[in-house]
């Protein structure tokens, strides 16, 4: 007997764990994949995927193997760019490797890197699995795939890979051995074969049969005629060397506080000094050089960093120009004729182009930002703000393709000590809240911003509150501004080029969430509770009531308030907002921002996304989660259900959620009669199936499928006895019964 149920049924979202296989993993990160076969437990997620995002990690390390690639190190990713127009870096793709992320806690991530025409040997670290190289195949240069990783022991990090006659040379900072040597003639098969103390080591390079190691104590210079047994042949002492670069005979030296020196190794056991010079600001970090110029890395203690144009054509050095760059610390530098490419642990990789070395000039940059922390969507145009840093900016995507975000526009939100927070589009006018720094005497506010077109933003103005700005709410033309320990500040709009103070209400606790429905006002009060006033008269509010429960981020829906604090999410019914009564809650991991669709509440956590069914207030369960690299800070449901994440240091993860929006009915067609039982059915939700089949009797004689299903098209058979049966059948709500004959 074949039946065929085609069912068009309503959603339903389970607890789902998905386990993405390489394909997949492929298909989010761009064109990047991993060893076929192999199972990836990339993410942990309940009834979510990722399709897509504009993803940025703090980088450490870049790599070019010829003039228009460059392989930078972005947190856990290793990402392709297209520099053919330096002035506009493209990314090509980014994949994955197992390393951990950067924090300045845990020293991770892509860390030192070299890069060849067939392979990319990655240097990775990470708090759990240690210290590794990973080995990529870039022979197809589309379709990048992890093929080897060798696990090593070492104390430190490691910093700087170079490779030769099929030998890897990895520097380890911060410890011992300092020096690696990596058998990758078989690049599937890597494996350690010597170690040799040098101390700390932060840059190294390998000419003929000698590595130059840039240490604690000066130059190392190794010997590897025979790589299974390198021995120190000669130091060159002085001060600590942070970066170096060996070109015929010379031997150029960052040499840490603000000295960069040469030395001619013509005749390597008596060099000859041939000068140094000062560089710009305190401390050097590396060092590149092409032709009769050398770039120079350099930053100040108190920040400050950018490109020191050296010529060393004729010794001694002298500093040419100087280039000024954004960002935190730039630790890494590569060099071609006329430009130079750094990487910012912060920032990401910034262009300078020195084709005049009196007058350097920055020509372009790639993810220049740090922490994601908001994001609002609007018909597949992404409106990002990033911070907290000293350069937060807003960046403008275009998600049209969710698998390749593409940049619109940015811009910088200054002055420099901006910290954006929220964000709040209305109409043709963005509004950004700023928390400022009070430590620093820089009172937090909001900028406004018109959309002139999805590539074109205008800053309309910057606009002081005497407190730190956490979030905020517009109703109407008021702005309603949660101002922390000040409160909450109340400023009106209708104007935008001269918005004008109307009102401040004070609050017992820490303002942390506002938000207004109807004439209510509702404030998040931390660890006192949600507050609720009456402001129908905006300029003399009446308390309405109180009600204590930890509360940091809050939605008032019809006759329900959804309120989230750092280790529960409530419901409460304010039906009679007087007298508040509490409905239900659950667990979740913390919240930093929320969102309603349909019975649905998105919950932005510390990990990355909590999704709560609300359908039942009473009885609120978490049906679906994502695992981001970093921290869920803000997020977006646009009105194609993507989700739109800012996670911390990655930025923007762009998610689907199962069956969203599914509906419809359930309908069947088919023989009833057949030698065995066959089932063929479709779901296009994501929901519970249950198939049984019953005797004449009544009896349960077979379960034939009983769990959670998505999308897709499914069978099954059952061989039974000849006779009448009962076949039940119900996919989430819909139940389906059908009398079926079975004969031999």
């Amino acid at each position: 007997m074949i039946i065929l149920f085609m069912l068009l049924s309503g959603m339903e979202i389970p607890v789902f764990r998905e386990v993405l296989s390489s394909r997949e993993l492929s298909g989010w990160v761009g064109y990047g994949e991993i060893d076929k076969g192999r199972e990836v437990d990339f993410k942990d997620a309940q009834g979510c995927s990722l399709v897509g995002g504009w993803f940025r990690g703090l980088s450490w390390s870049i790599s070019m193997p010829n003039d228009t690639l460059l392989y930078m190190g972005d947190g856990p990713y290793l990402v392709l760019l297209n520099v053919k127009d330096y002035r506009h870096p493209r990314e090509v793709w980014r994949l994955r490797l197992p390393a951990g992320p950067f924090y300045w806690e845990i020293i991770g991530g892509i860390r030192g890197m070299c890069a060849t025409d067939s392979f990319v040997y990655v240097g990775c670290s990470s708090d759990t699995t240690g210290n590794r190289l990973c080995i990529v195949d870039v022979y197809d240069i589309k379709h990048p795939k992890l093929v080897g990783i060798c696990d090593f022991r070492a104390q430190g990090i490691p910093e700087d890979v170079d490779v030769r006659g099929g030998y890897a040379y990895v520097a380890c900072s911060y410890g011992t051995p300092g020096l690696v040597v990596i058998d990758v003639s078989d690049a599937y098969f890597p494996r350690v074969v010597a170690t040799l103390d040098v101390g700390g080591s932060r840059d190294l390079q390998v000419v003929d049969t000698l590595v130059f190691v840039a240490c604690g104590r000066g130059v190392s210079i190794v010997n590897i005629t025979d790589p299974l047994n390198p021995y120190e042949a000669l130091l060159y002492t002085g001060s600590a060397v942070s970066g170096l670069c060996v070109r015929d005979t010379m031997l150029y030296a960052a040499c840490g506080f603000n000295r960069f020196q040469m030395l001619d190794i013509s005749d390597l056991f008596n060099p000859v000094f041939r000068g140094w010079c000062e560089t710009e600001y305190f401390y050097t970090f590396a060092v590149d050089v092409a032709g009769d110029y050398a770039c120079v890395l350099s930053g100040g203690t108190s920040g400050g960093t950018g490109v020191n144009i050296i010529d060393v054509s004729q010794p001694p050095p002298v500093v040419c120009g100087w280039c000024d760059t954004f960002g935190g610390t730039h630790v890494e530098i590569c060099a071609t004729d006329s430009v130079a490419y750094t990487v910012d642990e912060d920032c990401g990789v910034l262009v300078v182009d020195y084709s005049d070395p009196y007058s350097p000039q920055e020509a372009g940059w790639h993810d220049r930002g740090f922490e994601a922390q908001d994001v609002w969507v609007i018909d597949s145009v992404v409106y990002m703000v990033d911070g907290p840093d000293a350069y937060s900016a807003l960046w403008v995507l275009n998600a049209a393709r969710p698998e390749s975000c593409s940049l619109f526009t940015w811009y910088f939100l200054l002055p420099l000590s901006t910290d954006a927070r929220d964000i709040w589009i209305s109409g043709d006018y963005i509004y950004i809240a700023d928390y400022g720094d009070l430590s620093i005497g820089y009172n937090g506010g909001f900028f406004v911003f018109r959309i002139v077109s999805p590539d074109s933003i205008e800053l309309i103005g910057h606009y002081f509150v005497p407190a730190s700005v956490n979030r905020f709410f517009l109703s109407d033309s008021l702005l309603y501004l949660a101002a922390l320990d000040s409160g909450v500040y109340v400023y009106d709009v209708s104007d935008v080029y001269s918005p004008s103070f109307v009102e401040r209400y004070y609050t017992s606790g820490i303002a942390k969430d506002v938000y207004v429905k109807d004439t209510l006002l509702f404030i998040a009060e931390g660890d006192s509770g949600v507050f609720i006033l009456d402001v129908s008269d905006v300029f003399h509010p009446v308390e309405v009531s109180r009600y204590k429960l930890l509360c940091g981020h809050l939605i008032a829906r019809d006759s329900l308030l959804y309120c989230g604090s750092a280790t529960n999410f409530f419901i409460l019914d304010i039906s009679d907002p007087f007298s508040p009564v509490l409905l239900g809650i659950d667990s979740i991991h913390s919240c930093r921002d929320m969102e309603i669709v349909g019975s649905l509440v998105y919950i932005a956590n510390p990990y990355g996304l909590q999704v709560e069914d609300v359908s039942d207030p009473c009885h609120p369960r978490c049906v679906a989660s994502y695992r981001s690299e970093d921290c869920g800070c803000g997020l977006s449901v646009g009105d194609d259900g993507l989700v739109y994440l800012a996670d911390g240091l990655d930025g923007l993860y762009i998610l689907r959620l199962y069956g969203q929006g599914v509906s419809g009915s359930g309908v069947f067609s088919g023989s009833e009669v057949g030698s065995c039982l066959r089932l063929s059915y479709r779901v296009t939700g994501f929901e519970h199936v249950k198939f049984s089949v019953y005797d004449v009797m009544g009896r349960c004689v077979s379960v034939l499928f009983d769990g959670f299903q998505g999308p897709g098209d499914y069978s099954l058979r059952w061989d039974g006895e000849p006779g009448i049966y009962f076949v039940h059948g119900r996919i989430g709500e819909r139940e389906i019964k059908k009398k079926v004959l079975i004969v031999k």
